[in-house]
């Protein structure tokens, strides 16, 4: 469905709303799928509407509303421990799903710092506030990164993850299909196989990584432009067939060679942000527990002195 057509399905849903329930299902999983992006705009206004605002407030972080907002921020990030616990020991499956714990575990994530801002009024005095403020921001952008790595390599934001298995099964199902379509594909197998073959070695690091899914996509457009002249030139000399059936075969070859590099785009995009995820991974526990510590130390300070 095209762009048009999706707004005006929108727009004919909202101005009558009872007749046509598909187009108010379809607006419902659009918001779903946009639900991440909203929330990060709507963050990002209330985060601008504090800056401006905060020589207007009388807020303090000793004492008040201040200081309730900085216990109940402080909370929210202790309790992002929980899905990690959660997802880790099965002896805790009484709190709920992993699955619901990744929810809150963004929301969290989200919402605490935004709390710790107005806590601390966009403004800190001593060291040890100025440590706590930008180890909490430093895990709040590291989550975002985050999600942004996660959205690449799952389908939707809460989705099953999308396994390189998954994608050489398509890969190898659009092969199938290709040989059905006729001998005039057979050429094409080996120089297929061997792409596919290159694009499942793991890369040796980063930078090679990185790199692959700029290789593969003109490697694999390259690869279609020659098969799609030649299977245009054989189908062109063959006597057998008349102008309609010729037709037909190269457009059903050609959708196969389309479909089946897609799917080798696909693996090589993938394994990048793979590989990003997973260093994502380890950073992104010790700047959660020097947010920990800092935390910890803040209390304290302000506490004793």
């Amino acid at each position: 469905m095209s762009s048009i057509e999706e707004t005006a399905d929108i727009s004919n849903a909202v101005e009558n709303p009872g007749s046509s329930p598909a187009s108010f299902k379809n607006i419902v999983r659009e918001l779903r799928s946009r639900s991440a992006w909203l929330g990060f705009l709507s963050t990002a206004l209330i985060i601008y509407a504090g800056w401006i605002g905060r020589h207007e407030r009388n807020i303090t972080a000793e004492d008040g509303f201040g200081y309730a907002l900085g216990i109940v921020g402080a909370s929210m990030m202790a309790a992002l421990l929980i899905y990690p616990l959660r997802k880790r020991f099965r002896a805790l499956r009484m709190l709920g799903t992993t699955r619901r714990w990744f929810q809150a575990h963004m929301l969290l994530g989200t919402i605490g710092p935004v709390l710790i801002l107005y806590h601390s009024n966009f403004s800190v005095s001593s060291l040890n506030s100025q440590v706590a403020l930008f180890c909490t921001l430093l895990v709040a952008g590291s989550g975002v990164v985050g999600r942004y790595l996660y959205a690449q390599i799952h389908h939707g934001l809460y989705g099953e993850k999308s396994s390189l298995r998954s994608l050489i099964a398509e890969m190898q199902q659009s092969l199938a299909n290709m040989t059905a379509s006729g001998p005039v594909i057979e050429d094409f197998l080996d120089q297929l196989a061997e792409i596919d073959e290159s694009v499942l070695k793991p890369p040796s690091d980063i930078l090679q990584s990185a790199a692959r899914p700029f290789a593969f996509a003109f490697r694999t457009r390259w690869a279609y432009l020659k098969m799609s002249m030649k299977l245009r030139k054989e189908m062109a000399g063959s006597a057998d067939s008349t102008n309609q059936e010729e037709k037909r075969k190269i457009q059903a070859v050609r959708r196969d060679l389309r479909r089946h590099l897609k799917q080798v785009r696909k693996v090589a995009h993938l394994s990048f942000f793979e590989r990003l995820f997973s260093l994502w991974h380890i950073l992104h526990l010790p700047f959660f527990f020097m947010l920990v510590i800092s935390a910890i130390v803040h209390i304290i300070a302000v506490h004793m002195y």
